[in-house]
């Protein structure tokens, strides 16, 4: 399905110790997607599960949009639940109980059209790799700060895990260095600051010298902490 990463099934072997497993990733998505714990699940025709174990797919490497990838997987015998798996009766599939929690698969929006590829399959790449964001719930999660001139750059990633679009208008961010000391604190203001259902926006914060209170700032490990926002969902 467009959007998604899919999985599907090609051959499988029984074995005394372990089950093996041919698999093929399939990306629909319109960005390069990384693949690292996943757990997957074996199920015959009436969705019962046979076996349920994740793995580690860093291996696969990067995955380019609308490409597969063939891998070979093998189930640990304690991790399968019958003796044997009947070849015209299994299917291979995410398991949802386990990735139903929360979701990663967040794509940028709001990037201009001419922004470099390598850039944004980078940017990506860091989303995967970000905390899970809960349905319904805007995942705020602080990307990169440092001073320029007598500024203060701020990037942050906002998710929208909910079904309506979200929308922005102010923003009171307060900013800790390593020392857990303020550093700056500011509100600001946005125009049509929109994240639609699904997806992620990547926004930089420009704290002006007069909001600066640490001048020199300890910013090899820095948090934000957001002062009574006011997103509403459109």
């Amino acid at each position: 399905m467009q959007g998604e990463v899919t999985v599907t099934g090609s051959f499988l072997l029984n074995f005394d110790d372990e089950i093996q497993v041919g698999v093929v990733f399939h990306n629909n998505m319109k960005q390069p997607v990384i693949l690292e714990q996943i757990p997957l699940i074996l199920k015959d025709k009436e969705d019962r599960i046979l076996a349920k174990q994740s793995f580690d797919l860093t291996a696969l490497g990067k995955i380019p949009p609308g490409g597969k990838v063939m891998w070979e997987l093998s189930f640990a015998r304690e991790n399968v639940s019958v003796e044997q798996v009947q070849q015209d009766d299994w299917a291979i599939a995410f398991d949802m109980e386990e990735v139903s929690t929360g979701r990663k698969d967040f794509e940028l929006e709001g990037i201009p059209e001419d922004y470099p590829a390598e850039r944004l399959a980078y940017l990506q790449n860091i989303l995967l790799k970000m905390p899970l964001v809960k349905p319904g719930e805007i995942g705020f999660t602080p990307l990169q700060a440092q001073m320029e001139g007598e500024k203060l750059l701020v990037a942050v990633v906002i998710r929208n895990g909910s079904e309506k679009t979200l929308k922005i208008e102010q923003l009171p961010l307060v900013l800790f260095d390593a020392q857990e000391e303020e550093v700056a604190r500011a509100q600001f203001q946005l125009q049509n600051f929109l994240v639609s259902p699904g997806k992620a926006r990547m926004w930089t914060f420009v704290y002006p010298q007069e909001m600066i209170k640490k001048k020199k700032p300890d910013l090899s490990r820095w948090s934000l902490q957001v002062k009574s926002p006011t997103p509403t969902e459109v």
